[in-house]
């Protein structure tokens, strides 16, 4: 418990104890909070009443009396839609965009195709009314949103919003939050995109209650076939010392060449059968779609495909040794389909003591996975609890 001290950052510490308890709990009341954060009932009293003038909590009812009766206190609950965050993804030849609220519900969400982007001017010009449309179509105003976070697959200076290499256009050190600063008067962060997926599926998805954790973002289309990693060690994202933890060089087959070395099947299979005279139309939601209909022929492609997965990560999992690894994009609604290749392989190439314990999930938020992540980024800055150094320790009991 927090008793003397540096009182504005002891308060600091105590709201934001307090705020993330009522975000955790769906309901809460003041002698819950004081029970479980050990802070006296006074203090509590002062923080809600700071939370009801700013608007962050709205009364939700009453809740039971203690055994010695008295009255029902009061239950409190988080104001979801004080603020929204937003979320964009920036891909070769389209914007993926979200906003989300402070439970982190999606409250709105789009796509944005356009042409594969020729310089960062007209990048910038595309993200501004991209993010104008967003906030037009969902009807919330820009005095509402918290902050924004960007993603995008490469090399990303967090710490300065450097985007220092990538693939979205043939430039390199684009200064994302130098140039999105004249124009927005809000927090921005931007990320790697396998790195927001792990961060979103650690606040948001399948992995809350995990430490340590490992995401495999897997991009599979005609044309590029990529996976990237994100790391979480004791709840932190790793970047590494020049922000490149993760970045195995990985790339995977292009689907277009994956279907033609399976063409000479097509006639086994009653759906890719219509196909044998156009392989060009096969994309990976038709792949995943017949798998899930229980089609041989796409069984057997995500069986070597998860196999080619767990035999590029596997070295990685020996390193971390994470408690869960998370599979992200298109394939994550696949389930055990793609989960058993991989864990198979994974199996193979591991000591059994290494891969004993760990849980591979799919976290199925498809085409909106980094979007939220990086959304979710702020939400994380948000509610974060500041870190504590020896000096400030000593605050503490």
């Amino acid at each position: 418990m927090i008793r003397t001290g540096n009182i504005k950052f002891i308060k600091n510490i105590n709201k934001q104890l307090v705020l993330n308890l009522i975000r955790k709990n769906e309901l809460i009341s003041a002698p819950q909070i004081s029970h479980k954060t050990g802070l006296r009932p006074s203090t509590i009293l002062n923080i809600l009443n700071d939370f009801i003038d700013e608007k962050l909590i709205i009364e939700a009812g009453k809740g039971e009396s203690t055994n010695k009766g008295g009255k029902k206190p009061i239950l409190w609950r988080l104001n979801k839609d004080h603020s929204y965050v937003i979320g964009i993804d920036i891909e070769i030849g389209q914007l993926i965009g979200v906003i989300l609220n402070l439970s982190g519900e999606v409250v709105y969400k789009s796509i944005l195709r356009t042409k594969p982007f020729q310089n960062f001017e007209g990048l910038i010009f595309n993200i501004r009314q991209f993010i104008n449309d967003l906030l037009n179509f969902s009807n919330i105003s820009i005095d509402k949103i918290l902050g924004m976070g960007i993603a995008c697959a490469g090399v990303v200076d967090r710490d300065n919003g450097i985007l220092i290499i990538g693939e979205i256009i043939p430039e390199t050190n684009l200064h994302f939050l130098k140039e999105l600063e004249k124009y927005y008067h809000f927090p921005i962060i931007i990320e790697n995109n396998a790195n927001a997926c792990a961060q979103g599926s650690k606040w948001l998805g399948v992995a809350k209650n995990k430490k340590n954790i490992m995401t495999i973002l897997v991009e599979f289309d005609t044309e590029v076939g990529g996976m990237g990693i994100g790391i979480i060690i004791n709840n932190e994202l790793y970047h590494g010392s020049s922000y490149c933890a993760g970045e195995l060089n990985i790339h995977l087959p292009k689907l277009k060449d994956m279907v033609e070395n399976i063409r000479n099947r097509f006639n086994e299979s009653s759906i890719f059968s219509n196909y044998i005279t156009s392989p060009e139309k096969i994309d990976i939601d038709l792949m995943i779609s017949a798998a899930k209909q229980n089609d041989e022929l796409a069984l057997n492609f995500f069986s070597i495909f998860g196999n080619l997965i767990g035999k590029s990560i596997a070295s990685s999992i020996a390193l971390l040794n994470p408690e869960a690894l998370i599979i992200i994009g298109d394939i994550a609604e696949l389930g055990d389909i793609i989960i058993n290749p991989i864990k198979n392989a994974i199996e193979l190439e591991t000591l059994s003591i290494t891969n004993s314990k760990l849980e591979i999930l799919c976290d199925s938020s498809g085409h909106y996975s980094v979007a939220k992540g990086a959304a979710s980024i702020i939400l994380s800055e948000f509610f974060h609890l500041p870190s504590l150094n020896n000096k400030q320790k000593k605050f503490l009991d």
